[in-house]
């Protein structure tokens, strides 16, 4: 039990810590409302459940036999987060949309998260400390990696709401181009240390 309570504890640090998903989620979210980031909220949950089923079922070693699978997952990864990083800094009419922040959606989170550093290093640390090799294991880590997650996502969104009600109009748009400003460094970090190293 222990050790299944430390694991929650680690991925819910992980998922509730600021990072790219979280931001783009708390943008939508102070954008177009809650319900809006839903779909988003569920490309994050859904990808990271395909990327555990992945590591579950030896998917881990790609990395190992291919190292040039790296580089080219960080440069896609890393690509999609400017891209819609430029899209939470393009200045825009007050009450008009990002032309680009609304298509963060469903299948964009869906793919970052299998070429996400971030939710690699964790699904393959809980995996290896957890007992996988016990097929009872299997639901717990699925439980796990849904509900801590979606938690996390949904206070990030509720965050965003909270922004939506405290600021409007410009301030509210240098807040939307410094979270941007934030993704897109994060993003070049994340290529950085995924290309060059």
């Amino acid at each position: 039990m222990e050790v299944w309570l430390g694991l929650a504890v680690t991925i819910l640090v992980a998922v509730i810590t600021p990072g790219p998903n979280n931001f783009l989620v708390m943008a939508l979210s102070a954008e177009r409302g809650v319900m809006a980031a839903i779909p988003a909220m569920g490309g994050v949950i859904l990808g990271t459940l395909a990327l555990l089923v992945a590591v579950l079922t030896g998917a881990e070693p790609l990395f190992r036999h291919w190292p040039a699978v790296q580089p080219v997952a960080a440069a896609i990864g890393g690509g999609l987060l400017l891209w819609l990083a430029v899209g939470m800094m393009i200045p825009r009419e007050s009450g008009r949309a990002s032309p680009l922040l609304p298509r963060a959606g469903f299948w964009p989170l869906f793919a970052f998260q299998l070429v996400n550093p971030k939710s690699w290093t964790l699904v393959l640390m809980v995996v290896a400390l957890s007992v996988t090799r016990d097929m009872a294991a299997i639901p717990i880590l699925l439980f796990l990696f849904t509900v801590l997650p979606a938690f996390s996502l949904l206070l990030w969104a509720l965050a965003g709401q909270m922004v939506t009600k405290v600021m409007n109009g410009p301030a509210r748009s240098w807040v939307d181009r410094a979270l941007g400003g934030v993704l897109g460094l994060t993003a070049l970090w994340f290529m950085v240390e995924n290309l060059v190293a």
